[in-house]
């Protein structure tokens, strides 16, 4: 069994297999980003909880599918997914495959888009960190789901919108609540 948290685990995890046959053994994909990953790879998806975060399916996986679960993850991902496995009988072996990292060197162009910045969307915790290191502003966040909206939360962000069931479609949800909220916080403002 095959655990995969991200859509770049996923790539990350398909470009070593290397080929396009069916993996022998099942492929399990927290939400349906990483999922469409993996469909559009020619795998099939033996799984996928009902809300995308690592809690779920910790919770949700199927005894049956394991004990023995490799997890390839970035060296950043928590171990909420290794613990929760754990805690219900899994043999969980972690693989760090990627890491994800800051912009370095930001543009004198990229931090002025920042300080003009009204509404920054957030894919993950690293992102919501990078934005941090580069910028005092804090715009509106919008949030792919729970751990980006708790890692902008941390950040002291004053309006944060994320969806109850994280992924790509509410996402885009949170990002059009951020645009209308900042729409009304203006014209509140404009007598």
């Amino acid at each position: 069994l095959v655990t995969l948290t991200s859509p770049e685990a996923a790539r990350v995890f398909l470009r070593a297999w290397g080929r396009s046959s069916p993996l022998p053994i099942p492929l399990v994909c927290v939400g349906k980003g990483t999922s469409s990953v993996v469909q559009s790879a020619g795998m099939s998806v033996a799984f996928e909880p009902s809300l995308a975060n690592a809690e779920t399916l910790a919770a949700e996986l199927p005894l049956n599918m394991g004990p023995r679960v490799l997890y390839p993850a970035s060296d950043k991902a928590k171990d909420t997914l290794e613990h929760g496995l754990a805690a219900r009988g899994f043999t969980v072996e972690r693989l760090n495959t990627y890491t994800t990292r800051a912009v370095q060197q930001p543009t004198p162009e990229m931090l002025t888009l920042m300080r003009r910045t009204d509404v920054a969307t957030f894919g993950s915790p690293s992102a919501v960190k990078a934005w941090m290191s580069h910028a005092a502003k804090h715009p509106v966040a919008a949030c792919i789901g729970g751990t980006s909206r708790d890692a902008a939360l941390a950040a002291n962000f004053p309006h944060i919108y994320s969806p109850s069931k994280p992924g790509i479609a509410g996402w885009a949800d949170a990002t059009l609540a951020a645009v209308r909220a900042l729409n009304s916080f203006s014209s509140s403002t404009c007598l």
